[in-house]
Parts: C-alpha cells; structure tokens; sequence
C-alpha cells in the first residue's frame, strides 16, 4: 500500500509530502539533494497534527528551498522504528540525507521560524 501524497507545491516543486513506507523515506529524505524537515507525528495526538498544520504553513511560503515530509507513525510505525521515535511531536532535520538536528515537542512560532531559518541558512 502506497500512500504518498504531495500537499504543497512551490514552483513546481514538492514543498510538502506525506509518506508511509520505507522507500519513500529513502526517496524523499534519504536521497534528497533539498534540506528536509522530517515531521513524525500521529492521529491520536492532537499536539502533533496541530503542530504539523502550522509547520506545514511555514515551509509552504519557503519557495522549495526546504522539503517537509510528515510521517504518520500509525501508519509508518517501521520508519518510526528505524529512527527511534518514541514520543511525538519530533522534528528531524536532514542534509545530505544524514540528521543534523532534532526538535521534539511542542515548539512556539518563534522556535519554528529560528528552526527553519537555520536550516536555510546552513
């Protein structure tokens, strides 16, 4: 079962992808030549899908200098393992298809924006 789907384009470009399965990840994070933000989040934790939305809003207006891609760990519950996702929300960042930074929990819109910013400016 494939459940990938683009949210957001930005000239042309995915800005926001959501994935399910392994070789999405490899795809899309793994081998990505774009910074990505990685959302791991679930249903059942409403902090996390509200959190997403506003994550989401964020790197739409970034013109595809930076991908998000939200993993539901109820659905990708594998990639949540390979990655030792233990709580949500959490945030990784990837450059060059390697972590480089973590956030977990809930983040305020200033930790957000200094988050994507540097991620930008990197």
């Amino acid at each position: 079962l494939i459940r990938m789907k683009i949210l957001r384009r930005s000239n042309g470009r995915a800005t926001v992808i959501s994935i399910d399965n392994v070789d999405e990840f490899t795809q899309y994070v793994i081998n990505s030549s774009t910074r990505v933000i990685v959302y791991f989040w679930a249903d059942s934790n409403g902090l996390s899908r509200l959190l997403g939305s506003r994550l989401e809003e964020k790197i739409a207006v970034r013109d595809g200098d930076v991908v998000m891609v939200n993993v539901n760990i109820d659905w990708a519950g594998e990639i949540a393992l390979e990655w030792d996702v233990s709580t949500v929300p959490l945030i990784i960042e990837f450059k060059n298809g390697r972590s480089t930074r973590i956030l977990k929990g809930n983040a305020s819109d200033d930790v957000l924006n200094s988050f994507i910013e540097n991620i930008v400016d990197v």
